[in-house]
């Protein structure tokens, strides 16, 4: 198939969506913890599934030489899951810190969409997501959202760089530089949450900024 006529059959929504892991997917911790990741994204054409899920396992095979992947598939609510794990028991040079432990790529055709992930967990909570929505969709073709809250999370959990430049711009002590920065980390917490919405149509073009507190 040309890759002409993949896009055609590609849907216009495409979503990426990060979160924590709730349970890493092996028993072996790596040295650095990541969140799960995960690409959605809607199909005209239920062949387009068919066909990434071909060019995925072809891929996956060539993998499994380097790597040792050993593939794995799951159920859920009905909806097939493709996973790929690494083994725990082969040491990998170029990978000292086991970052591999972080992922259990995996990839599923639910309906009109396909999800790739970064674990299982991870595919099955999107899964859920897409179930729990079905019909609730908005018709924009790119959407973020931006939390206040996790930006202030963000600046509590670092807050060095900022009392640095405090101290060298105002030329205060570091108590007073600590005290502004906790200042900005609390306002911060009140600004709710921001949504960007694109939405292209034949005739028409919207771009919506939404501000909820």
């Amino acid at each position: 198939m040309k890759f002409g006529e993949l896009l055609e059959m590609w849907g216009p929504h495409h979503r990426i969506v990060v979160a924590n892991n709730d349970a890493l997917p092996y028993k072996t911790r790596p040295s650095d913890r990541l969140p799960a990741f995960a690409y959605v994204a809607s199909m005209r054409d239920p062949q387009f599934g068919r066909s990434v899920e071909a060019t995925l396992r072809s891929a996956a095979i060539l993998a499994t030489f380097q790597f040792g992947l050993k593939s794995v598939e799951d159920t859920h609510d009905g909806t097939k899951i493709v996973g790929y794990r690494f083994p725990e028991d082969k040491p990998l040079a170029n990978d000292p810190g086991g970052l591999r432990f972080n992922f259990e790529p995996c990839f599923a055709v639910a309906g009109d969409h396909f999800v790739a992930a970064s674990t299982v967990g991870m595919c099955k909570k999107v899964l859920d997501e897409l179930r729990r929505t079905a019909g609730k969709g908005s018709p924009a073709v790119w959407r973020a959202r931006g939390y206040a809250a996790g930006a202030a999370d963000a600046l509590a959990s670092l807050p060095e760089p900022l009392v640095t430049d405090a101290i060298l711009e105002q030329g205060v002590g570091i108590e007073e530089a600590r005290r502004q920065v906790g200042e900005l980390t609390a306002w911060l917490r009140t600004l709710g949450t921001a949504r960007v919405e694109i939405d292209e149509r034949a005739a028409e073009y919207r771009f919506d900024v939404v501000w909820e507190k």
